[in-house]
């Protein structure tokens, strides 16, 4: 927007303190526009996604990928891609549930298992 103001006949200056951009970082985004990741890749990325009905995930793809094509990436950059891509895959890993307190032992005071004691239940007096 400020390089198209800018052409105008309005001061690059006054544009980018009304726009709060440091001088450097104008320039610096002038100088290197953002250009997709593995364009050459994109493609082979929507046909490896597209195979299943609901998709497959990062890691499938770039495991794919490297067989099938022999291309040297890593499953982050193919995540990167089809974030980009905007390509979600419908399966969920599955997880164990895991509760967060597994594995310690709680203390519990004799005050607090006093009200058990009134309903009938006896407890060992140590």
């Amino acid at each position: 927007m400020v390089a198209e103001l800018s052409g105008r006949g309005h001061a690059v200056r006054d544009l980018l303190e009304a726009a709060g951009l440091a001088r450097s970082n104008y320039y610096y985004a002038l100088a290197h526009p953002q250009q997709p990741t593995r364009a050459q890749l994109r493609p082979k990325v929507t046909q490896i996604f597209s195979r299943t009905p609901n998709g497959c995930g990062h890691r499938q793809v770039a495991m794919c990928l490297r067989a099938e094509e022999g291309v040297r990436i890593a499953d982050k950059t193919v995540l990167k891609m089809m974030r980009q891509m905007g390509l979600r895959c419908g399966i969920r890993r599955e997880r164990a549930y895991r509760r967060y307190n597994i594995g310690r032992l709680l203390r519990v005071s004799r005050s607090t298992l006093m009200p058990i004691s009134c309903i009938g239940i006896q407890l060992d007096a140590r």
